[in-house]
C-alpha cells in the first residue's frame, strides 16, 4: 500500500530549541506507545492463541440465516440429523465382512461405557452396508439377496454389488469436535478390524471440514513465518536498516495479534478462509512502513537529521490517512457479500489495517528520532537554489523510460483500452465454482479418497428430499409410503445421481388395494413386529367379536412360499363343554423384542410369553367345524387392523432411522440421493433436473384442488449451489462498490469527476484483464479468488493517487505535462515497485497452501498487483501525456 501526498516540506524557519521539543514529543509518544504494546502482548497473545484454536470451518453454514436454503438445511438439522457424517471403508472391504457391523457396534457401545461418555455423545447413528444388507433380507421384508443390493446400490453398496461401508452420523458436539470424532472411529476401526489407520478410506462433510481446518492451521502454523521472513528481508531490502526493519515488523506483527485477538473478543472462529487476513494486514503495514522511512530518508538528504523526522511525518501523514481510506473502502466493499466469512475477512481487515498504521504513525516518527539516520547528504542544487539530492542510476533508468511513455503515450492508451475492453468482453463467460476440486488440491489424501468410493461405492454428495404431507392430506399411512417409494424411484433416473435411501428402503409394502386375498393376507403376515402392551384389546379384536363373549376364534390362512400358519384370537373359552382334538403350530419367530404378527393376533391381550433367544411356538385348537361363519373377520378388516399395528412400529423405526418426523399438522419424509463430487457438474441444473421429475409424481398423487404435498430440497448440494451463484453475483456487487467508493475518493482528492473517472481507467485495467482472462480460458472463480478484485482495487488505488498527486504538484510549479510525468517517476516509482513486491512476495507464500481458495487468492493478489503496477507505471503516464492529462490540471491546486 502505498502512501500519497504532498513532497517533504522545505525547512521550516524553526529554532532549534522547537525542534528539540517536537522531537522530544516524538520520543515520549514512542515510549508511552511502546510500553502500551507490551502491556498488552500478553492479553493479545492468549486471545489470539485461543482465535487460531478455535478452528472450525463449515461451509454448509456460510449463508446468511435468511435464505431460504440456510433455512431449510436448518430445518433439517432440527427435524432428522446434523447432515455432517463420516464414510468409513478400506480396500477390499465387502458387504459380507461382519467387521462393518462390529465396528458399529464398538462405536454404539461407547454410550454404555461411563469412562467413554464424552466420546459416546459424538455420534448419532451408524450404518453398514452389512447390516441393512441382512435386514432386508430378514423378516418383515425378506427380500431376496438381489432385490435387497438393489435398494442399497450406490449408497451403502458399491456398483459391483460388493465393496460397502460404514456411515457414521455426528451430532452437533461432534460436529464441533469433529478432529476427536475422526479420531475415536478410526481408533475404534483400527482395534476391530486390525487394518491400518493409514488405509481406511475416509469420506464425508465432516471429513472435508477437518482437513479444510488441518490445511488451514498447517498454513498459520508453517506458512506464517516463512511469510513473515520474507515480508522482512524485503523490508530491508528498501529500508536497509535493521533498526528501522524491526520497528515496522514490531508494529505490523502487533496489528496482526491485535486482529486475532478481536477475533476472539467478538466471538468470531477463524477458519480456513481467514487465514491469509492477518499476513494481509502485516504486508499493508510493512508497505506503509516502508513508504514512511523513504519521507524520512529524503528529508535527511535534503536537509539533514535535524527536524527530518518531523519533515517526513508532516508529509506523509494526509497521505498515509488517505491511503488507509482508500484501502479500507476496497476490504468494506466485501461487506456486501451474503457469506459469512468474507464479511468477516472484509471487516476485520478494514480494521486491523486501519488501527495498525494509525499506530504505526504514532510510533514511528519517535523511532527515527531515536536511532537517526546515518546518510551523508549527497546534494546537488538546482536552477533556484533548490537542495536536490544527486541522481542515481535507478533515476537515470527511469529518466529514459520516460521518454519512451511520452512518445508512444497515444498508442499505449489505444493498446490499454483495446485490450481491457477485449479481454472484459471475457467476463460475461465467467462462472464460479465451490465443488470439490476447488478447494481440495488433486494429490491430496482426501481427493485420493474421493477417487476410489466414488469409483468402487458411488457419488458422494449428498442431496436431500423432503415430502412434506400438510394435515389437509386424507392419505393413509400406507399410501404416503407408497408416494415416497414412487418419489424415490423417480429420484433415480435424474442423470449422475445415484445411491437413494429413503423410509421405503426399510420398510415393507403396505397397500389397501392387494390384488387379491391371499396376497393380502399375506401382507399382514409378513409384518414381525412387537406387541403393543399398552394398546387397548378393541383395537386389536375384530369388531364381529364381542370382547365381553367368551369365544375362541381361529382363522387360517397361507402366506406364499411358506406353510401353514394359523393365526388365533384368543379370550378366555370357546364353547362349554368342548372337546379340542389334534392342535396345529403357530409360528411366531419371535427375536425379541419383535414378535410375528401372527402371534400380536394370537395373544391380544398381552399374555405373549416368549423366551429371550429361542423361537417360540404355540399350540392352537383345531379349526371348529361349529364356529358360526359371521364371526370369521373379513380380510379388509383383518389387514385394517395389521395395519394399524404396523404403523406404530414402522413410525419408530423411520423415526430412529432418520428418515420420517411428524410435527402438529405435518408429516415430512427423507428421501436421500448422492451425486458426484469428482465430476465438474451444474448443480443448479441437477436441482432443476430433480424437480422436474418429483412435481410430476406430487401433481399425479393430489387429488384436491389445494396442494397438500410438497418438496423441499436441502442438504450440501443445495447449499453449495446457492453458494456458487451467490459468489459469482458477490464478485461483481463488491466490485462495483469497491469502484463506486474508491471513483468518489479520487474525485474528491483530484476536484473534478472527469479527472476521477478516467483515472479510475488504470485501476479497472488489472481486474478487466485478470477476471476478463479467466472467464476466456473458463477458469472458475472460487472463494478465494472473489475477494481479490475488491482488496486489488483498494490497495492498487494508492499508487494512482500518489502519482496523480505528484503530477498535479509539478504542473503547479509549471512544468509541462511531459516533464511533470517524468518528475512523478523520480517521485514515486520506486516506492510503488517496493510496495507492490513486498505486498506480492508476502502474500505468495501462501500459494504452497493445501487450501485451495487460499493457494488462488495468493497467486491472483500477485497477479492482480503486477497488473496494477504495469497500469499505474505504464497507462496511467499514457494517460497524461496524452490529451486527456488536460483535465489532471488544476488552477487551484497550489499544495507544495
Amino acid at each position: 500500500m502505498t502512501p500519497l501526498g504532498n513532497p517533504p516540506l522545505a525547512p521550516a524557519n524553526c529554532s532549534a530549541d522547537s525542534i528539540t521539543a517536537i522531537e522530544t514529543r516524538f520520543r515520549r509518544r514512542w515510549l508511552m506507545a511502546s510500553i502500551l504494546m507490551l502491556c498488552m502482548v500478553p492479553f493479545i497473545g492468549i486471545a489470539a492463541q485461543q482465535t487460531m484454536h478455535s478452528m472450525l470451518t463449515l461451509p454448509s453454514r456460510w449463508l446468511p440465516d435468511s435464505l431460504p436454503e440456510r433455512q431449510a438445511l436448518e430445518r433439517f438439522i432440527d427435524e432428522f440429523e446434523s447432515g455432517n457424517s463420516v464414510l468409513l471403508s478400506w480396500p477390499g472391504c465387502s458387504v459380507d465382512d461382519p467387521r462393518l457391523a462390529e465396528v458399529a457396534a464398538a462405536i454404539t457401545a461407547l454410550r454404555g461405557d461411563e469412562s467413554h461418555a464424552e466420546e459416546a455423545a459424538y455420534f448419532d447413528e451408524t450404518v453398514s452396508g452389512y447390516t441393512a444388507l441382512q435386514e432386508l433380507m430378514e423378516p418383515p421384508l425378506s427380500l431376496s439377496r438381489d432385490e435387497a443390493l438393489s435398494r442399497l446400490r450406490g449408497s451403502l453398496v458399491g456398483k459391483d454389488s460388493d465393496f460397502s461401508c460404514l456411515v457414521v452420523v455426528l451430532t452437533e458436539k461432534g460436529l464441533y469436535e469433529r478432529d476427536e470424532s475422526i479420531s475415536v472411529i478410526l481408533r475404534e476401526a483400527e482395534r476391530v478390524t486390525g487394518i491400518d489407520e493409514a488405509q481406511f478410506l475416509l469420506a464425508g462433510p465432516a471429513v472435508e471440514g477437518a482437513f479444510l481446518d488441518a490445511e488451514a492451521t498447517f498454513d498459520a502454523n508453517r506458512l506464517s513465518i516463512p511469510s513473515t521472513i520474507v515480508s522482512a528481508l524485503l523490508c530491508w531490502w528498501c529500508l536497509r536498516s535493521w533498526r528501522y526493519t524491526t520497528i515496522v515488523l514490531c508494529t505490523a506483527l502487533f496489528g496482526q495479534g491485535l486482529v486475532l485477538a478481536s477475533m476472539h473478543w467478538s466471538g468470531v472462529r477463524m477458519n480456513a478462509l481467514l487465514i491469509v487476513l492477518p499476513t494481509l494486514v502485516l504486508v499493508l503495514t510493512v508497505s506503509a512502513g516502508v513508504h514512511l522511512v523513504n519521507y524520512y530518508y529524503d528529508a535527511v538528504r535534503r536537509f539533514g537529521v535535524p527536524g527530518a523526522a518531523d519533515r517526513a511525518f508532516q508529509a506523509g501523514r494526509r497521505p498515509c490517512i488517505l491511503a488507509v481510506v482508500t484501502t479500507a473502502m476496497g476490504l468494506l466493499s466485501l461487506c456486501v457479500s451474503d457469506i459469512e466469512p468474507i464479511v468477516q475477512f472484509g471487516l476485520f481487515a478494514a480494521g486491523g489495517v486501519s488501527v495498525t498504521i494509525a499506530l504505526l504513525l504514532y510510533v514511528l516518527p519517535g523511532a527515527l528520532v531515536k536511532w537517526p539516520a546515518i546518510i551523508t547528504p549527497a546534494m546537488t542544487v538546482a536552477e533556484d537554489g533548490a537542495p536536490l539530492p544527486r541522481p542515481r542510476r535507478f533515476d537515470r533508468i527511469l529518466d529514459v523510460y520516460a521518454t519512451g511513455i511520452q512518445r508512444y503515450a497515444l498508442p499505449l492508451c489505444v493498446l490499454f483500452l483495446i485490450g481491457t475492453l477485449v479481454a472484459g468482453y471475457g467476463l460475461q463467460n465467467i462462472r464460479s465454482s465451490i465443488a470439490f476440486d476447488s478447494l481440495f488440491p488433486a494429490e491430496s489424501r482426501i481427493s485420493r479418497n474421493y477417487e476410489v468410493l466414488e469409483r468402487d461405492l458411488g457419488p458422494l454428495v449428498p442431496v436431500e428430499v423432503i415430502l412434506n404431507f400438510d394435515d389437509r392430506n386424507d392419505l393413509l399411512f400406507s399410501d404416503r409410503i407408497d408416494v415416497v417409494r414412487r418419489v424415490e424411484q423417480a429420484i433415480r433416473r435424474v442423470p449422475h445421481i445415484a445411491g437413494t435411501l429413503s423410509g421405503a428402503t426399510f420398510t415393507p409394502i403396505l397397500t389397501q388395494n392387494a390384488p387379491d386375498e391371499q396376497q393380502a393376507m399375506a401382507v399382514a403376515a409378513r409384518l414381525q413386529l412387537p406387541i403393543p402392551r399398552d394398546l387397548p384389546e378393541a383395537s386389536l379384536i375384530p369388531h364381529a367379536l364381542s370382547t365381553t363373549e367368551s369365544h375362541r376364534a381361529a382363522l387360517a390362512f397361507t402366506r406364499p412360499a411358506t406353510a401353514v400358519t394359523m393365526v388365533s384370537l384368543h379370550h378366555s373359552t370357546f364353547r362349554e363343554g368342548a372337546k379340542f382334538a389334534d392342535a396345529l403350530v403357530v409360528e411366531a419367530l419371535s427375536r425379541p423384542p419383535r414378535t410375528s404378527l401372527a402371534a400380536l393376533q394370537a395373544f391380544a391381550q398381552g399374555r405373549l410369553q416368549s423366551s429371550a433367544s429361542e423361537p417360540v411356538t404355540y399350540a392352537v385348537d383345531e379349526f371348529p367345524a361349529s364356529f358360526p361363519t359371521y364371526q370369521v373377520p373379513p380380510v379388509e378388516l383383518l389387514k385394517s387392523r395389521a395395519l394399524a399395528v404396523a404403523e406404530v412400529e414402522i413410525r419408530q423405526q423411520l423415526i430412529q432411522r432418520n428418515y420420517f418426523y411428524e410435527t402438529d399438522g405435518r408429516q415430512s419424509w427423507r428421501i436421500s440421493a448422492r451425486l458426484p463430487a469428482m465430476q465438474e457438474l451444474d448443480y443448479h441444473q441437477s436441482l432443476t433436473d430433480l424437480r422436474q421429475v418429483v412435481d410430476p409424481v406430487l401433481e399425479e398423487v393430489e387429488t384436491g384442488q389445494r396442494p397438500t404435498i410438497s418438496a423441499e430440497y436441502t442438504g450440501v448440494m443445495p447449499v453449495v449451489s446457492k453458494s456458487q451463484r451467490i459468489l459469482l453475483h458477490d464478485l461483481y456487487s463488491s466490485f462495483l462498490t469497491a469502484f463506486g467508493l474508491v471513483a468518489l475518493a479520487m474525485i474528491f482528492v483530484l476536484g473534478k469527476i472527469r479527472a476521477g473517472l478516467i483515472a479510475m481507467l488504470p485501476n479497472v485495467f488489472p481486474a478487466a484483464v485478470v477476471f476478463g482472462a479467466m472467464g476466456w480460458w473458463d477458469l472458475p472463480v472460487g472463494i478465494g479468488t472473489m475477494m481479490t478484485a475488491s482488496v486489488a482495487l483498494g490497495i492498487a488505488v494508492d499508487d494512482t493517487l500518489h502519482f496523480l498527486t505528484w503530477f498535479r504538484i509539478e504542473t503547479t510549479r509549471g512544468h509541462d505535462r511531459a516533464e511533470a510525468v517524468r518528475l512523478c517517476f523520480g517521485h514515486c516509482a520506486r516506492a510503488m515497485i517496493q510496495t507492490t513486491v513486498i505486498c506480492g512476495m508476502g502474500m505468495v507464500v501462501f500459494a504452497l497452501s493445501g487450501f485451495v481458495p487460499t493457494g488462488r487468492f495468493a497467486w491472483l493478489m500477485l497477479t492482480l498487483l503486477t497488473a496494477t503496477l504495469v497500469g499505474d507505471l505504464v497507462f496511467l503516464p499514457a494517460l497524461l501525456n496524452s490529451p486527456a492529462g488536460k483535465w489532471f490540471q488544476s488552477r487551484t491546486f497550489q499544495k507544495a
